[in-house]
C-alpha cells in the first residue's frame, strides 16, 4: 500500500506565493515550495467557505472557495471526491486537507478530506501554523547560512547534520534558488524582447 505523504499546516498566502513543482517521474508526487523553503506535498488549512459550492451537472467535479484571512483559494473535488464538496455551504468554517495543484498559473487544492469546525479551531490552526512557521524559520536561517557558504557539498551536509538541519532542507533551498534564478532569467529575456520590439518600432 502506498504511504500517504504528510500534511503541512499553512496559510493560503503561503500557497499562493509559493512555487509549484511538477515532478518529472510518473510516480513521483508534485509539490509546492514556499518562499521560506518549506516543501509541501499536502496542505492543511482552516478557513471560511466564501462562495456556494458548484457541482457539474454530470457530477464529475465540484468546487468551492475558501478564505483564511491571508488569501482565497479554490478547492476542487473530482469524481468520488465531489462528496466533500457536498458537505459544505457558504459561511461554513472548515478544516480541509488536500494536494496542491496548479491550473493556468492559478494554485488550487484537490480536496482529500473536509470537516466543519467551530471558530476556536480556526484560532488554534492559525496559532499552530504560526508556531510551525517560526520553528521552521529558525532552522532555515541556519540552513541558508550553510548553503551560502558551502553550497550543497558533502561538507555542507555534515555541518547541517551537526546543527540539527536535515539534508532535505538544504536540497529544498538549492531547488528554491534554482527556481528563482530561472524566473529571473525568463523575466530578463522577456524585457530584452520588449526592448528590441520597441527599438524596431522607433526606427
Amino acid at each position: 500500500m502506498k504511504k500517504r505523504l504528510p500534511s503541512t499546516r499553512v496559510y493560503i498566502k503561503d500557497i499562493l506565493e509559493g512555487f509549484y513543482v511538477k515532478s518529472e517521474g510518473d510516480f513521483e508526487p508534485n509539490y509546492l515550495i514556499t518562499k521560506d523553503a518549506r516543501k509541501v506535498y499536502r496542505a492543511k488549512i482552516v478557513g471560511t467557505v466564501v462562495r456556494e459550492p458548484i457541482i457539474a451537472e454530470d457530477e464529475t467535479y465540484g468546487k468551492f472557495q475558501v478564505d483564511d484571512g491571508t488569501g482565497v483559494i479554490w478547492v476542487l473535488g473530482f469524481r468520488d471526491d465531489t462528496r466533500f464538496v457536498r458537505l459544505v455551504k457558504r459561511g461554513d468554517i472548515v478544516q480541509l486537507i488536500g494536494k496542491i495543484a496548479e491550473w493556468r498559473d492559478d494554485k488550487q487544492i484537490l480536496v482529500e478530506g473536509v470537516s466543519k469546525v467551530d471558530p476556536n479551531m480556526w484560532i488554534l490552526h492559525r496559532y499552530e501554523a504560526l508556531r510551525e512557521k517560526v520553528e521552521h524559520i529558525k532552522k532555515v536561517r541556519t540552513a541558508f547560512e550553510i548553503y551560502n557558504t558551502y553550497g550543497i557539498t558533502a561538507k555542507a551536509k555534515v555541518i547541517a547534520k551537526n546543527k540539527g538541519i536535515s539534508e532535505d532542507m538544504l536540497t529544498t533551498i538549492d531547488e528554491l534558488y534554482g527556481i528563482i534564478m530561472e524566473q529571473k532569467a525568463e523575466e530578463a529575456a522577456f524585457e530584452e524582447e520588449l526592448f528590441e520590439e520597441e527599438s524596431t518600432e522607433v526606427s
